[in-house]
């Protein structure tokens, strides 16, 4: 079974150990339990790392992060992650392409001025999604941000290689330190960190989902106000993503992007859970909708070619009774259906109660999409009354104020979930960039 340590100033170390395994391979490894003392050690290492770092040029730092993503292979990792989570080993390795070539792309289009040094930097990934490890270390990098990581506990080998690629590409030791606590001190011990970074001045804290930072803070709401008055917590949110299909928009558009975002994990909060159809786009746009999921191929996540892996058969069978629920108020199952073991075929489902929305539970790692049908008024209203979405994609030609109230944490125009967003966390008035977008086209 792999042992995974502590990673600190370039030295691993770490006491206890937590077993961690997969639902669906004999495949088994152990991590860490919470250590104070481990961590005062990574944010120390962090801090005293600070002159090595500024002793590099922002050219410097550019040139480290590009030579560490050439060198970043990450194909065994690829295959763990794939056993670990059941998500496809293929889709597995477009999303780091696909990463890769953004942060090239957006080191290329943002130029040096915008690589701004901060002192220090604590980040919690977490669990659902691998991607997020080395999008928050490579950006601390290129920012010359000396960062403390705790990470998600489902995919220890990723930050582990990026860490590994940069120190061979030239970047300080200290600079990057990765944690793996995951016992009954976890809690306790993130908050004692997040006291520690935040009360020096200029730092900042990072979470990939508010689960995670609830769960973290508890009560404590004083930390999180004073954090977040500063500007100091870099946030991305956690939900369900959905879609809104106009009756002006391009249905081919929509179509390509709807069902690729289908392709993200069923557990990630990015992979959309529910359609709003505005009245009289249905009988058209889902016939299309039904055929291309339809052609999805459902199998084994370490097989090219495989669209929807290893789901969790408990999972299945909540949705199975939720759908089931549904067509007892005239709901129409239009395609899903357990498939034997850890797996399922999509589910889409027409024309659900209001009672019932998939956005309203985070624990549907199955891959379903409610399809609602209304007014744009209806649409607003109903998705309103769920909750704040994670992503709202809106495929339209022309912007109607109706969606100005809608409530989201990130805006897309005509394009699905998995990609750049507009954020409402960071002071953007969502609408005025929304209207923007549009006006650039």
């Amino acid at each position: 079974m792999m042992d995974f340590r502590n990673l600190i100033g370039g030295r691993t170390s770490g006491k206890g150990k937590v077993e961690v395994r997969s639902a669906y391979y004999d495949l088994g490894f152990t991590i860490p339990d919470g250590d104070e003392e481990e961590l005062k050690a990574a944010l120390a290492v962090a801090l005293a790392s600070r002159k090595a770092i500024d002793a590099l040029s922002v050219d410097e730092r550019t040139e480290i992060v590009r030579e560490a993503l050439g060198r970043l292979e990450l194909g065994e990792e690829h295959l763990q992650t794939a056993r670990m989570t059941g998500y496809p080993v293929g889709q597995i390795r477009r999303s780091w392409d696909r990463f890769r070539e953004g942060f090239l792309e957006f080191m290329k289009r943002s130029g040096p001025s915008e690589a701004r040094a901060r002192p220090l930097g604590f980040f919690l990934l977490p669990d659902n999604v691998d991607i997020i490890s080395p999008w928050a270390i490579f950006s601390a990098v290129y920012a010359g941000c000396p960062l403390v990581v705790k990470a998600g506990s489902l995919f220890p080998w990723v930050p582990v290689a990026v860490s590994k690629a940069l120190a061979e590409a030239g970047y300080p030791e200290g600079g990057v330190n990765i944690l793996f606590f995951r016992g009954p001190t976890a809690p306790y011990l993130t908050r004692r960190a997040m006291r520690d970074v935040l009360g020096r001045e200029g730092t900042f804290v990072g979470f990939g989902r508010d689960s995670t930072l609830r769960a973290i803070l508890g009560d404590d709401n004083a930390l999180a106000t004073e954090a977040l008055l500063k500007g100091r917590f870099v946030f991305f949110g956690s939900g369900k993503s959905q879609g809104v299909v106009c009756r002006d928009a391009d249905q081919q558009v929509a179509l390509a992007s709807i069902v690729e975002s289908l392709l993200l994990p069923p557990f990630s909060c990015l992979n959309p859970k529910v359609l709003y159809l505005e009245a009289g786009v249905g009988d058209e746009f889902v016939p299309l909708l039904l055929e291309a999921v339809r052609g999805l191929k459902v199998g084994d996540p370490l097989e090219e070619g495989t669209d929807i892996g290893y789901v969790d058969e408990r999972a299945v069978e909540e949705v199975e009774r939720v759908v089931r629920y549904s067509e007892g108020f005239g709901a129409s199952r239009l395609l899903g259906r357990p498939l034997g073991r850890n797996q399922a075929d999509p589910y889409l489902v027409r024309g659900i109660p209001e009672d019932f929305n998939p956005l309203e539970r985070e624990d549907y790692p199955v891959p379903i999409l409610a399809l609602i049908e209304g007014s744009a008024e209806e649409i607003v209203r109903r998705s309103n009354a769920v909750g704040k979405a994670l992503v709202t994609s809106i495929f339209t030609r022309e912007v109607r104020p109706v969606y100005r109230s809608i409530r989201t944490h990130h805006l897309h125009l005509n394009r699905g979930t998995r990609t750049t967003m507009l954020t409402g966390h960071q002071g953007v008035d969502l609408w005025r960039a929304f209207q923007e977008e549009v006006r650039q086209g």
